[in-house]
């Protein structure tokens, strides 16, 4: 007996946007990621081919994968004013509990269970998910990563394939869709609150005899009446209100410039003496993000980046030491970066590749 293949050519553009969602489930990995987690929880949508992915320290054991679904669906309905209308997904335990089909019948959501034995049934998730997951090992290993950076890995990837144009999509994609959205939709007070995929930064000065206080409250309320008219919501516990600098990936940007967060630095700092290369790579993958506030990062680590080499023997020396801590002592003196005015002259320094 041969299973005949299932069609190939099925039209998806019958449904609307976060219309179906796609569910799939990958897991136990072979290390927990640095926040705990063993699982990856994966949502596809059928007609953008958005993909969204959650890293779950349980399975069925636990509440995770319910509230996680549970919240995904409720966001999508509220921010982009999109019904779901069906999820498809395995006969996996963590996806038929009763509190989830209560919650299906409540928000008038069918649910569609695939064939057992048949993954074909649901590609779309199936296909996904192992490709994120491939690729993730992949970069961990071209990387000379531990592992333990699977969900960080996995992240990348679904980032990175959400800003991947496709051509049944119209050289569009779902993130894209979101983004352009948004975008489109607060254009009319971009030059004060420009955004950036799903946040909103309003920034104020004082302008025609009023003060920047003033000006700020007239910039939020045109925002605000925008948002409303075009039933865009946001998180009140996420958001902040008249702050003279605000958190913007792991940097804080104010007035007089940028300058890095003092909670990673905080964390930088009580890092105790490594002992081997993996606590060595993750010192420096943290250090790194914030090398631009500490001058000549590249030669003051250059003791430490021998020891990722290929054949070096682990040995921490006084150099190495040193190295360390100089790194510690520069984030704990870093600078405010001021934003370059291109009206006037500046310096321009880059780091030569003859010393490396």
């Amino acid at each position: 007996m041969v299973q005949k293949p299932f069609p190939s050519n099925r039209d998806k553009r019958h449904y609307d946007t976060f219309e179906l969602l796609h569910f799939d489930i990958c897991g136990p990995m072979e290390e927990n990621s640095l926040g705990g987690s063993k699982y990856l929880l994966l949502i596809v949508d059928e007609a953008s081919g958005c993909m969204k992915g959650f890293c779950l320290r349980a399975k069925s054991e636990s509440e995770d994968c319910l509230k996680t679904i549970k919240t995904y669906i409720m966001k999508v309905q509220k921010q982009f004013g999109k019904k779901v209308k069906f999820v498809r997904h395995d006969g996996a335990r963590e996806f038929a509990t009763n509190s989830l089909k209560d919650f299906y019948q409540d928000e008038g959501i069918e649910q569609q269970t695939t064939v057992p034995y048949a993954h074909q049934t649901n590609g779309t998730a199936e296909r996904a998910i192992r490709t994120i997951v491939t690729i993730g090992r992949s970069m961990l290993h071209h990387a000379k990563l531990d592992k333990c950076f699977w969900a960080e890995a996995a992240m990348m990837v679904i980032y990175v394939k959400n800003c991947l144009p496709s051509r049944e999509r119209h050289r569009s994609h779902g993130g894209e869709h979101s983004k352009r959205c948004v975008t489109h939709l607060l254009r009319s007070v971009r030059d004060v609150a420009p955004s950036y995929f799903d946040d909103v930064f309003v920034h104020s000065g004082a302008v025609n005899g009023k003060t920047d206080v003033e000006m700020h409250k007239e910039h939020l309320r045109k925002l605000l009446g925008l948002m409303r008219k075009h039933k865009l919501y946001a998180n009140l516990k996420k958001c902040i209100f008249g702050a003279s600098e605000i958190p913007i990936l792991g940097c804080l940007v104010g007035k007089n410039g940028v300058r890095p967060d003092p909670e990673k630095v905080r964390v930088i700092n009580e890092w105790p003496t490594l002992s081997n290369v993996k606590e060595l790579r993750q010192f420096l993958d943290i250090a790194t993000y914030l090398c631009k506030y500490v001058e000549n990062y590249a030669g003051k680590i250059r003791p430490l980046s021998q020891l990722l080499k290929k054949e070096a023997e682990w040995k921490w020396t006084a150099e190495c030491q040193q190295a360390f801590d100089a790194v510690k002592q520069g984030l704990t003196e870093a600078p405010i970066l001021a934003v370059a005015d291109l009206d006037r002259p500046f310096h321009v320094v880059f780091a030569s590749a003859e010393a490396s």
